[in-house]
């Protein structure tokens, strides 16, 4: 029971951060500090989170709480690394060509 808990946190915690890496991948930002940036963040994200549901999984009633709140977090970094993407592109293509 115990084996299988933890992979579901491992896998609950490691693919939506898998996902945005591969999301801000696909984005093509014209720096690539920023790949390595998000990659960065979602790496100490993972390990935080899976820190925190690990310690939690002990307590009856306590575990999946920091995955809920991981989710939004996640979505939030996704919607703003979305964004920054449309804004360089915006930038991009009206304020840099002219120059």
């Amino acid at each position: 029971m115990a084996s299988s808990h933890n992979r579901d946190i491992f896998l609950a915690s490691f693919i939506p951060s898998l996902f945005i890496a591969g999301w801000t991948w696909l984005l093509h930002f014209p720096w690539d500090s920023v790949f390595y940036t998000v990659a960065a963040i979602e790496f100490l994200i993972f390990l935080i989170i899976l820190g925190f549901e690990r310690q939690a999984s002990d307590v009856k009633g306590a575990s999946g709480w920091m995955l809920f709140f991981s989710i939004f977090l996640q979505f939030f970094i996704l919607v703003g690394i979305t964004v920054l993407r449309l804004i360089v592109l915006i930038a991009q293509l009206f304020f840099i060509g002219f120059l």
